[in-house]
């Protein structure tokens, strides 16, 4: 058998569930981090998850249990659907942004979405067709670019302008 140099070991990295109280079958779906000192976060600091069939939801970083080896749920997912994306926001004024694969978005403010307990599912942040899924999801910064890339390798560069501000 070809034999690996430890050094080599090292720079693949380490498997997740090694150090982490997660189990080898559990799989990952997204990753965020918080700051060492989650107190110096404003009292209105959120975590935003999104699936893709679009359910959308908004829990206080101040309701998440502190480290410990215990796992929680962050986010009640439906059957059938998968987490997508996750992401922190000031609890007010920012924008949320979901794309769907049919080629569908809708922009709407932060504050549409009420922050839920942890065992919630949360809202419907887009309806979706049948065969339709949210494919990605961005909490806007105050102004900027987007940058919308296809599966299949094409890029665009649109002002967030482009997508008007409306209801869930």
């Amino acid at each position: 058998p070809h034999l690996i140099p430890e050094a080599d070991k090292l720079s693949q990295g380490s498997m997740y569930y090694k150090v982490a109280p997660l189990a080898e079958t559990d799989p990952l779906a997204a990753v965020f981090s918080l700051p060492a000192n989650k107190s110096s976060l404003g009292a209105e600091t959120c975590v935003i998850t999104t699936t893709r069939f679009g359910m959308v939801k908004k829990s206080l970083i101040s309701e998440l249990p502190g480290p410990s080896a215990q796992t929680f749920t962050l986010v009640r997912v439906n059957e059938g659907d998968r987490l997508g994306w996750v992401g922190l926001t000031d609890g007010k004024k920012k924008e949320i942004l979901l794309a769907t694969s049919s080629g569908m978005a809708i922009r709407f403010k932060e504050d549409d979405v009420r922050p839920m307990g942890l065992v919630a599912a949360g809202v419907n942040g887009i309806k979706l067709d049948d065969n339709d899924e949210v494919v990605g999801a961005e909490i806007l910064p105050a102004e900027g670019e987007i940058f919308l890339l296809a599966s299949d390798g094409k890029a665009k560069r649109v002002d967030q302008k482009e997508f008007p501000v409306q209801g869930r």
